[in-house]
């Protein structure tokens, strides 16, 4: 039985090529959401890097009492991008989430904000709610960019490990 001519392949007529073309605008367009990040997961990574991480810094805070206020800037920075690279680290290696490798863009930002009050108010750190609020800013910069740095370094390390495994098995 031969099918009409307006549904043949190749056909002519404006109306079939341009519904063709919204289903392929469509399949490209559910392929896009697909690979976006689903926001939750960032949000959920993004609250892991920054309260996870004091957490666990918690159980290490006690291991020594540094005398001056640079010293606890220095002890609080050094935990804190430790434990956030170990936290992030892990995270990826046990839930695999892609977007704990792109945390890191709020990390960004919030160095970007320090340097941003600092150049229109440049007397905000002579004060001690605001040298607060910017040691608060540094700390949460340096988890957030530490976590996605161990989550970016756990994903070539499986990547490796998967490729070795393969290698072998040929």
């Amino acid at each position: 039985m031969a099918r009409p001519p307006s549904l043949v392949e190749g056909s002519k007529e404006p109306r079939l090529r341009a519904s063709i073309a919204q289903i392929h605008n469509r399949r490209a367009l559910v392929i896009k959401i697909a690979t976006f990040p689903r926001p939750i997961e960032f949000l959920l990574n993004c609250l892991a890097a920054i309260f996870g991480t004091v957490l666990f810094e918690a159980a290490f805070g006690n291991l020594f009492h540094p005398r001056t206020l640079g010293g606890i800037y220095v002890k609080q920075i050094v935990l804190s991008a430790t434990v956030a690279f170990l936290l992030g680290s892990f995270v990826f290696y046990r839930w695999k989430y892609a977007t704990s490798k792109w945390i890191w863009m709020v990390g960004i930002c919030g160095f970007a904000l320090h340097a941003i009050s600092l150049a229109i108010l440049p007397d905000l750190h002579q004060s001690e709610r605001g040298y607060i609020l910017l040691v608060a800013l540094d700390a949460v910069s340096v988890r957030v960019v530490s976590y996605s740095l161990g989550a970016a370094c756990a994903s070539l390390i499986v990547a490796r490990v998967k490729a070795r495994a393969s290698s072998t098995k040929t």
